[in-house]
């Protein structure tokens, strides 16, 4: 269980390897692209600067709040926290109206010029000016930061600018202008003059409450009320205990009294005065405890108005006495104002920054390169969860479903270890074909082909030149002439203008003449009318009649005179737009005469470019001729003894190929065997090798495996290119196009169209010169007969056919075969168009034996690649 546990990890972690050395290009570009891009922003912002000061904020020196609003004359004590108080502070430090009067102390230009960005223009808006400024605002603000220290009572003061010196000047002048905005929020305005005010009052009504309670006490005689009380109980207590000891003795001077009678005469007088003594001291006693009994109820019918006569100077001596300690700080503040003398002390002054503290050019590199990493793993993670494509023959066969007969590794041409891709092994042994059997003669022909094109080019080429200057031309003479005739359009447009202008005036000074003929003809009827009925009437009626015939010619004379100024005006008017139709005419006359006068040199500007043109399209061509003609010499030579070292390696790469490729197309070879013979052998095998896209070394693959079976010597080959539109296998063997398979089918040739290998022991069929639509080439029921007439000449028929996007006969083709294999290539074909492919295969009952993984490419390092 362990072993497996560490295979499986083994696995993951060569997969995890395949993936980054497959997009090792794509992770290069974009750790690069994101290095340079780090670089750049790194490099390319520009320095900030910070500097800062630190202010020290003593605590409770604003924690008591003066309201001089307060009507009942309390204040009122506010207790902050430390965060609370230090958090107000740094408020203050954020708050616009600080970042208005910096800026407009300083000055919006400054700002704008440390920014970078340009000056307005005086013509601009105010409201652009306005928002200009707005914007300098909110720049200072997030450029300024304010913030408490962790445990303690420090505020710390930053501001950042690409001027250093600019930076110190901000931070300045915001401590100064916040110390001020300090002042101004703390200070409760008036508050001095209200606690003067507030304690003068106290003081009057005090006075008049002590006065009232002085002038009850003089009225009643009560000092104290509580002193008074027990004054008046200890006399009460005192002549009641008096009183009691003379009742007794008055109780015993009478029973005295009572005894002398009866016995001593004399005696008796004396003791009766005794006991009227005692009598009259007991009722000076009585009446005196009675007054102390009025005296206490007199005292305590005043005791309620006086206590609270007591209480009331109490409360109002209170009060004076809070607003006058209170004035007193007031006037303290107002002293501490105008010396402005704070609870903030400035620790540290602005600084003069020397380093900036961005861009971090270190951090931002290492930032990038960690990016750069990371994301260029991630890139390469994120591309093979979105490849489809198959890549390993254990993943043809899981997502195909079929067996995978071989895995042809991808040789590239040129590498240090002499090998060359597959799609160059055609090209190689072509060359070595042509430079063995084609020769001198193959090159003649290839020259004069090429000279031909060439001439045949330049001929087109000359042709058009021509066409073009001709055209040119032509235009030419057409705008000059279209130019000619709009120039005498408007030229007529201004004589019949004119013509138009004195018809028209002619006809105004008709009109004129005809208003006076007829202003003279009804002057001289009214004259006339006016004779006759002044000869009809009498007297007194011809001064009424003179006066109607006074207004009659009036009237007539203010008729022909509108008449006349509306002539006037409209010959005028006319005038006027005579006169401006012909400016505008001459105008346009003008730029027309402008406009012939450009027209030649344009013209001729128009020919020089096209006969530039022509030259550099012609120098072209025949550069490309030379170039073509160069390398087709260079390619192309005879092989001799004398032959130069880069075609002696030519041909040494080709014997290379072979060897190269050889186990895996053995290994291809005996797995085909098995797969084919199942058991039982047939005379002969037809099998097809098609491809989903063009491309993908169907040709190479079907070569090299004629090759591989033709070297058991126990098996004769033919191998059959039916891939018409884009054939290639006669030039791996060197062999002739045609003719071929498609002269085959159409019965214009029969079996001599077959050349034989001998170098190879390999039989081919080229494909031939397709005339017409291949449909009708590969007719399903000649190509069923030309394989049966070939059946038992040969053990192994292998064909070419086409891919299957590119020709609708593929399938067909692939139907009439034994057995078909697949070519797929690795890391380009997506396994859903292969999947697709392979069941539209399957839906014509075609044999799939396996599949080909072609140009397999090894992405992970050999030395690696064992260690993982």
């Amino acid at each position: 269980m362990l072993e497996i546990e560490e295979r499986n990890s083994e696995t993951s972690l060569r997969d995890l390897c395949y993936v980054l050395f497959q997009h090792k290009r794509k992770m290069i570009v974009f750790f690069v692209f994101v290095m340079s891009l780090a670089a750049l922003k790194t490099f390319m912002t520009a320095n900030v600067y910070q500097s800062e000061a630190t202010l020290f904020v003593r605590l409770g020196g604003e924690s008591i709040k003066l309201d001089p609003t307060a009507t009942t004359g309390q204040t009122v004590n506010v207790s902050q926290s430390r965060e609370s108080e230090l958090n107000s502070e740094v408020a203050i430090f954020k708050n616009r109206e600080l970042a208005e009067e910096v800026i407009k102390a300083i000055g919006v230009e400054r700002f704008q010029q440390v920014s970078g960005k340009k000056k307005k223009t005086k013509s601009d808006l105010k409201g652009s000016k306005q928002a200009e400024f707005n914007q300098v605002v909110l720049g200072v603000m997030n450029a300024t930061n304010a913030k408490v220290l962790k445990n303690s009572n420090i505020i710390n003061v930053t501001y950042e600018s690409e001027d250093p010196n600019f930076a110190q000047e901000v931070v300045t002048k915001l401590i100064e202008f916040f110390l001020e905005k300090h002042i101004a929020v703390h200070r409760t305005s008036g508050s001095y003059e209200f606690f003067v005010e507030q304690a003068a009052l106290k003081r009057s009504l005090l006075g008049e409450s002590e006065k009232k309670l002085w002038k009850l006490r003089n009225e009643t005689g009560i000092t104290s009320v509580e002193k008074e009380r027990a004054m008046l109980l200890n006399r009460l207590g005192t002549a009641e205990l008096e009183m009691e000891r003379t009742e007794a003795e008055l109780a015993a001077s009478r029973a005295k009294v009572e005894a002398l009678r009866k016995t001593l005469q004399p005696t008796l007088l004396d003791e009766q005065s005794i006991l009227l003594s005692l009598e009259s001291k007991f009722e000076v006693q009585q009446r005196q405890i009675s007054e102390i009994k009025e005296k206490l109820k007199y005292l305590n019918d005043n005791e309620i108005e006086i206590g609270q006569q007591e209480i009331s100077i109490g409360k109002q001596k209170e009060d004076f006495l809070k607003y006058r300690e209170h004035r007193e700080q007031a006037r303290i503040n107002d002293a501490l104002e105008r010396g402005k003398i704070v609870n903030i002390s400035l620790v540290q002054r602005p600084t003069l920054p020397i380093n900036p503290i961005r861009p971090k050019k270190a951090l931002n590199i290492a930032l990038g390169f960690a990016a750069g990493v990371f994301g260029a793993f991630g890139l390469a993670l994120l591309c093979a969860y979105f490849d489809h494509s198959i890549k390993t023959p254990e993943e043809a066969e899981e997502q195909l479903g079929t067996l995978a007969l071989a895995s042809v590794p991808l040789m590239k041409f040129g590498s240090s270890n002499g090998t060359v891709s597959n799609e160059s092994a055609g090209a190689l042994a072509g060359i070595k074909a042509r430079i063995n059997d084609a020769g001198a003669s193959s090159l003649k022909h290839e020259l004069a082909e090429l000279k031909n094109d060439y001439k045949n080019k330049i001929a087109r080429l000359e042709t058009d030149h021509k066409n073009v200057l001709a055209k040119l031309k032509e235009n030419s003479k057409g705008l000059i002439a279209k130019a000619d005739a709009e120039k005498n359009k408007k030229l007529d447009e201004l004589g019949s203008l004119g013509i138009r202008n004195r018809r028209e005036m002619e006809e105004i000074k008709l009109l004129k003449k005809n208003e006076e003929e007829k202003y003279l003809n009804d002057k001289d009827r009214l004259v006339s009318e006016y004779k006759d009925k002044k000869a009809k009437t009498n007297k007194k009626q011809r001064a009424k009649l003179a006066g109607e015939h006074e207004a009659a010619l009036n009237k007539l004379a203010e008729g022909h005179k509108s008449k006349l100024a509306e002539l006037k005006d409209k010959a005028k008017t006319q005038s006027e737009a005579v006169d401006k139709a012909k400016r505008e005419l001459q105008v346009e006359i003008a730029r027309i005469e402008a406009c012939n006068k450009e027209l030649p040199g344009k013209c001729n500007t128009d020919v020089q470019n096209e006969k530039h043109r022509f030259a550099e399209e012609k120098n072209r061509i025949a550069t490309e001729y030379k170039r073509a003609k160069a390398k087709l010499e260079a390619s192309v030579q005879p092989v001799s003894e004398n032959q130069t070292p880069q075609a002696k390696s030519q041909t040494e790469r080709v014997k290379i190929f072979s060897a190269k490729d050889k186990e895996c197309y053995e290994v291809f070879r005996e797995r085909l065997l098995m797969t084919c013979s199942n058991g039982s052998k047939k005379p002969t095998y037809v099998l097809g090798l098609v491809g989903c896209h063009p491309g993908q070394g169907v040709s190479t693959v079907s070569a090299n495996l004629a090759s591989a079976l033709s070297r058991r010597g126990e098996d004769s080959v033919l191998l059959v290119d039916a891939d018409v539109s884009s054939p290639s296998l006669h030039r791996v063997f060197g062999a002739e196009l045609s003719p071929g398979l498609s002269d085959v089918l159409a019965k214009r040739m029969g079996d001599t169209s077959i050349q034989n290998m001998s170098e190879q022991n390999v039989d081919i069929l080229p494909a031939g010169k397709a005339d017409g639509n291949l449909s009708e080439i590969f007719n399903a029921d000649e190509f069923a007969e030309f394989v049966e007439t070939i059946r038992g000449r040969y053990n192994f028929v292998i064909i070419d056919i086409p891919a299957l996007s590119e020709s609708s006969s593929s399938v067909r083709l692939a139907s009439l075969c034994d057995g078909v294999v697949m070519v797929v290539e690795a890391e380009q074909l997506r396994r859903e168009i292969a999947q697709r492919a392979k069941a539209q295969l399957e839906k014509y009952n075609v044999n799939i034996l396996g599949i080909v993984l072609n140009k397999r490419r090894f992405r992970v390092p050999q030395w690696l690649y064992k260690r993982l």
